[in-house]
């Protein structure tokens, strides 16, 4: 469901991750996964990944009368608070609405991929756009 790599760019250490979060509510799987990421959290962090998630239901879906965040709760609140973890996209769109997937089941959008990077890391970083 994970790979985190501890490496080297341009000689600063840096964790970068791939991410895929459960999609039914899986506490035992994201207290290891949280409790993993802050052992690493003295380096900056860029993670991607499907959340299985909304971080604001409000921006983050399509469907007005669904308003849920998702199996995965409020996890991308805890890394954005825990860890200091920027939802790139967000940070760049406030108040955009895009998604990245389609419910054919629901006929709904959501935008459940996120990259997040630490908020030391933000200032390099010029653009990022979600692709058709």
């Amino acid at each position: 469901r994970y790979l985190l790599l501890l490496g080297q760019l341009a000689g600063k250490k840096l964790v970068l991750g791939t991410y895929y979060g459960p999609n039914v509510q899986d506490m035992r799987f994201s207290r290891q996964f949280r409790k993993l990421l802050l052992s690493l959290a003295q380096y900056p962090i860029v993670l991607g990944g499907d959340f299985n998630a909304v971080a604001d239901p409000e921006l983050d879906r399509s469907d007005k009368s669904s308003r849920r965040w998702g199996a995965g709760g409020r996890t991308i609140e805890y890394y954005a608070e825990a860890l200091g973890l920027v939802d790139l996209w967000r940070a760049l769109h406030p108040g955009e609405r895009d998604y990245t997937h389609l419910s054919r089941a629901h006929g709904t959008w959501s935008r459940l991929d996120y990259i997040l990077i630490s908020d030391s890391l933000f200032s390099s970083t010029r653009d990022v756009q979600i692709a058709p």
